[in-house]
């Protein structure tokens, strides 16, 4: 999964996305002026099939976080009609990792999110149920998130 940002993000969204790149020791890519196409063509380059890109809002209850997700192709990229967005998280500074093992309700949503599906043979388990995603190796917990999976039918792009 290659990760960037979408355009005029805060510190701590940008700071959130490279701590998650490294955590699941996927390429970052900085954004800067970047448009999708070359954000979906630097992910082929690399041989990824899907880039998150991670936005931040806020509204009248709280601020978030949000990650949209593209699925990449050899010829073309899609939107995914799910994104997430994440009201809570905590990172583990310096760990790396990869899955091994997915458990919970919600896993097949994050590994079709994620294009985890040739990701497996690592040695962390992700854990997703009921809006609470936990990644833990061995007794550590990696990362921890509060999440809500929304689905937009008219997904065709953000404020990119």
């Amino acid at each position: 999964m290659l990760i960037s940002t979408t355009r005029y993000i805060n510190k701590k969204t940008n700071e959130f996305a490279i701590s998650f790149a490294n955590a699941f020791c996927s390429y970052y890519c900085a954004r800067s002026k970047k448009t999708i196409e070359q954000l979906v063509s630097e992910a082929r380059k690399k041989g990824e099939n899907t880039v998150a890109l991670f936005s931040s809002g806020i509204n009248s209850e709280c601020s978030y976080l949000e990650i949209f997700f593209i699925s990449v192709f050899i010829c073309e990229w899609n939107w995914k009609k799910e994104f997430l967005r994440i009201m809570n998280f905590k990172i583990c500074d310096n760990a790396k990792m990869e899955i091994d093992i997915l458990n919970g309700k919600d896993s097949l949503i994050f590994e079709k999110l994620f294009g985890l599906d040739s990701f497996y043979g690592g040695e962390a388990i992700l854990f997703a149920e009921n809006g609470k995603l936990t990644i833990m190796n061995d007794e550590t917990i990696i990362l921890e998130l509060g999440y809500e999976v929304i689905l937009d039918e008219k997904q065709c792009g953000i404020n990119s």
